[in-house]
């Protein structure tokens, strides 16, 4: 069977950008820490990233391949609809600013797919992209980025690899071991089975998009349902499978009646009734917010052969001599 790979660009290059900077850099931003190239530009998370693609391709030998990119958060649709999504986020580091645009620069000479989308974020083109290749060929689909919202892109085809902290927890907490599954190294899979272990009541990934529509998101700054937090909107999405059948029963059911089924389920401590009611109108944009696209109109005439794997290999160690890369 074959294999594609959907890499978060962004994710992937600020896990290696940090992965290799010390508490000191962190703290005073100072790029003279940093490795650097001949020509004196910080590339230690293009280095790190290099080195881990050139690694991943080798060993699993996909036919196809793509690395999106996000843009600019202005520039955003959902921040048409929610003026201060990812507002509370800081300002990107000007030395991770500059290795994006270095970083693009080796895949183009590398011959690796890469993709920006105006008005949409990588997730979206990793959505859609997961899609037209679930739908078009028989490949087994494999997503990298540490965002969690692409877990709710889950099949039996559709998997998500993510380079977490106390990895060895997050085995345990899927019932496994590390070295069970064949996943780069440091790496944990999401997947059709695995990822119940984390949100347990739930049977469906896009049940993921449900539990954004109350808890919020911090991380984006989507504001969700105010009051409800992480533990009972679990239980409330489990209960009632998803926001709109909740918000069905809200509306239908007294607060006396609401309140007496959901105690009997013990589903929360206190009644989220008022803030759902309250609040409805930020539960139904955080919906929208959280959803990844799976038809962005601008790729509608992409098929999935467009992201066809097949390296330069001559011109990317070319590259890897200009920039002193031995790997």
């Amino acid at each position: 069977m074959e294999t594609a790979i959907l890499i978060d660009g962004n994710s992937l290059l600020y896990s290696h950008f940090y992965a290799t900077t010390s508490p000191a850099y962190r703290k005073s931003k100072d790029a003279s820490s940093l490795l650097t190239d001949p020509f004196g530009r910080p590339i230690n998370g293009v280095f790190g990233m290099t080195r881990f693609l050139n690694n991943l391709f080798a060993s699993y030998q996909p036919e196809y391949v793509l690395v999106a990119w996000d843009v600019k958060r202005s520039t955003l649709k959902r921040s048409e609809v929610f003026e201060d999504y990812k507002a509370t986020r800081k300002k990107t580091d000007t030395n991770i600013v500059e290795q994006i645009e270095i970083m693009k620069d080796l895949l183009t000479k590398w011959n690796v797919n890469q993709l920006t989308v105006e008005g949409h974020e990588a997730d979206d083109i990793i959505g859609t992209y997961a899609r037209k290749l679930e739908t078009e060929t028989d490949a087994n689909i494999k997503i990298i980025s540490r965002d969690k919202d692409l877990i709710q892109l889950i099949t039996e085809r559709v998997s998500v690899w993510q380079n977490l902290p106390n990895l060895e927890k997050t085995y345990k907490q899927a019932g496994l071991t590390i070295g069970e599954q064949q996943v780069p190294r440091g790496y944990f899979e999401h997947n059709s089975e695995t990822w119940k272990h984390f949100y347990p009541g739930l049977t469906d990934p896009k049940q993921i998009i449900d539990l954004k529509a109350l808890e919020g998101d911090r991380s984006d700054n989507i504001p969700g349902v105010r009051g409800v937090g992480e533990a009972t909107a679990l239980n409330l999405v489990s209960e009632f499978t998803s926001y709109e059948k909740l918000m069905e029963f809200a509306q239908e059911k007294s607060k006396k009646k609401f309140d007496d089924y959901c105690k009997e389920k013990e589903l929360f401590n206190r009644s989220p009734y008022n803030a759902l009611h309250k609040y409805r109108k930020d539960g139904e944009m955080s919906y929208r917010l959280a959803t990844i696209q799976t038809e962005l109109e601008k790729l509608k005439n992409k098929n999935a052969s467009t992201i066809s794997f097949d390296p330069n290999n001559e011109k990317k160690l070319e590259v890897f001599e200009e920039l002193k890369f031995n790997l």
